[in-house]
């Protein structure tokens, strides 16, 4: 240790001293920079599988549920909608599954979220095959009462059944591939 000017290999402490090369602290050595982040193992395809699932429901909602022609009074058609029926029910699950793919785009796939999914779907599916069943008891009455009279099942409600399928076989499939990181050896 010394007051006076520095000599070769010597340094200076804080208090302004010199010192000697073998008494300098050792130097911690600077920390290594944070890895870079992982790339996303986020599985959308239970989001994207919702969010279909969901908008095929809304529009089957808005489309013809059944028709019925008729002489002298032409084709008519109602959908889900008319009357503020089931497709109010439908609507609001397809609204439902939509918000619930959203979530799912969002973030990964949790158990709990798949299952609400899975739910949702088959409520879709049961309220579809009980309006099939519906339209089916009322196309008996409207046929019983008239040979010229022509009854259909209109667009929506197949509509809806494809929804509902897409989504239950969908997220079911995408859940069994779900996106894992890799394992390290």
């Amino acid at each position: 240790m010394s007051l006076s000017g520095p000599r070769e290999g010597w340094w200076q402490a804080s208090d302004g001293r010199w010192y000697p090369p073998t008494s300098q602290p050792a130097v911690a050595p600077s920390p290594a920079a944070p890895p870079p982040p992982a790339p996303s193992l986020v599985n959308k395809t239970p989001g994207v599988i919702l969010l279909v699932s969901g908008g095929l429901a809304i529009l089957g909602s808005f489309l013809p549920w059944i028709s019925l022609t008729a002489p002298f009074v032409g084709t008519i058609t109602r959908s889900g909608l008319d009357g503020g029926g089931d497709g109010l029910l439908t609507a609001g699950l397809g609204a439902a599954l939509g918000v619930l793919g959203l979530v799912q785009l969002q973030r990964a796939a949790s158990r709990s979220t798949l299952i609400a999914g899975i739910l949702l779907c088959l409520a879709l599916g049961a309220l579809t095959a009980f309006e099939f069943s519906d339209a089916s008891s009322r196309f008996a009455t409207a046929n019983a009462s008239s040979d010229l009279i022509v009854t259909s099942y209109g667009s929506g409600l197949y509509v809806l059944a494809v929804a509902a399928v897409v989504g239950i076989v969908g997220v079911v499939q995408a859940s069994g591939s779900r996106t894992s990181p890799p394992r390290a050896n």
